[in-house]
Formats: structure tokens, C-alpha cells, sequence
């Protein structure tokens, strides 16, 4: 014995319908144009930097797109660390001004995944500011 189905489809109880008059008067709607002293979106970005204190060491990351490990260079003074990394296509350079004072000596830093990685000795003695 076959069954047979069956569904009746109802109306929507209510309907309705939204119309918008597409007559825009420049007055209300200024147009939009980019100033020669507005960066655009295309330009070219410095690259982002964040810090992080761990205990006795600050953690600097930077996002350092289309660059090899091989082609970064760091320097460091008692508060800044330089940032320049360059390549055919690519030139970054970022001064950034530390947290704390950082002792010197080797730094240790890793890039992986566009992203550099750079780990610094916090100065114990905080009277050297």
C-alpha cells in the first residue's frame, strides 16, 4: 500500500514592501573624493610592532611580510631597538622606543611565519634612565 504525502503551503501572513526614491540630491549626498594629503589604502604600511613584558625579558614582535630571516638586521642601545630588514622587493625599517632599559649583549630573535621575534635582557637597575 502506498502512502502519499502531502503539504500545503500557506501564504505569509504579512507582507510588505520597502521602496526607496532614487532621487539623491548632491546637496544631501556629497561625492567623495580622496585629498592628495590622505594616505590611501594601497600605500604602503609600516610594519605593526608589539610589546610584551615576561619577567625579566621583553618580547618584540614585529610583522615583517616577504622577509627571510637572512636579509634582518637588529641594533640595540639601552632603550631602542632598530629594526631594518630589506630585500628585493621589500624595505622596512622601525625605531622602537622600549618599555624599560634592556641590558647589552646577544640578541636572540626568531622569524617564522612573516613574523619576527626578538627577546631582550631587562636591566635590573632602573636607576640608568
Amino acid at each position: 500500500m502506498k502512502k502519499t504525502l502531502f503539504m500545503k503551503m500557506t501564504p505569509p501572513k504579512e507582507t510588505f514592501h520597502v521602496a526607496r526614491a532614487l532621487n539623491r540630491s548632491r546637496a544631501a549626498h556629497p561625492s567623495f573624493t580622496l585629498l592628495s594629503h590622505m594616505p590611501s589604502l594601497i600605500e604602503k604600511k609600516p610594519p605593526l610592532v608589539d610589546i610584551f613584558e615576561e619577567g625579566d625579558y621583553l618580547r618584540v614582535l614585529v610583522e615583517l611580510p616577504c622577509i627571510d630571516e637572512k636579509d634582518v638586521s637588529i641594533e640595540t642601545d639601552e632603550s631602542t631597538i632598530t629594526i631594518t630588514a630589506e630585500n628585493e622587493a621589500k624595505r622596512y625599517l622601525k625605531i622602537v622606543r622600549l618599555p624599560t632599559h634592556i641590558k647589552k649583549g646577544p640578541i636572540e630573535f626568531t622569524h617564522k611565519n612573516n613574523i619576527l621575534q626578538v627577546r631582550l635582557k631587562k636591566l635590573r637597575d632602573a636607576k640608568h634612565t
